[in-house]
């Protein structure tokens, strides 16, 4: 089993920020191919390094015979688009409260988790994690305390 995830928009700090969590195990299905695997993902908030990642319930995400795990976030001041495996699953969150992010909660954490107890080597996959933030547009500096137009 492997959990690997993403926390956006906090300080850096324990329950700061939205994430992303994803853990592989095998396919728990009577059906499954050996070897076969799950991608398990949930998003929301908050977003703890210590792999949890609260919001909605882990869906699961099929994975065939790749051996990569893609992540690519769209962070944005108040939200942050999720996409794994190229959209196979998304979602986006966004910020829970009604006072607004403080500028300097921008920090960008990756944590992972990997437990290879009876697991083959060749049966671990490897997490490409993404994350890029998204700018105004039409503002220049990108950010400003009291945005004009």
């Amino acid at each position: 089993m492997a959990t690997f995830g993403a926390c956006v928009l906090g300080n850096g700090a324990v329950n700061s920020g939205i994430g992303i969590k994803v853990t592989v195990k095998p396919d728990p299905s009577p059906t499954a191919a050996k070897g076969a695997r799950v991608a398990f993902v949930s998003s929301g908030f908050p977003c703890n390094t210590d792999g949890e990642a609260a919001g909605a319930p882990q869906t699961p995400v099929q994975l065939f015979d790749e051996t990569e795990l893609t992540v690519r976030v769209l962070a944005d001041r108040s939200v942050a688009d999720w996409f794994v495996q190229g959209g196979r699953w998304a979602a986006t969150s966004g910020w829970p409260f009604i006072a607004p992010r403080a500028p300097a909660d921008s920090n960008v954490a990756v944590w992972s988790n990997c437990l290879l107890h009876g697991y083959p080597a060749d049966n671990v996959v490897t997490a490409q994690v993404d994350v890029y933030g998204m700018g105004c547009g039409w503002l220049n500096p990108s950010y400003t305390e009291n945005p004009t137009l």
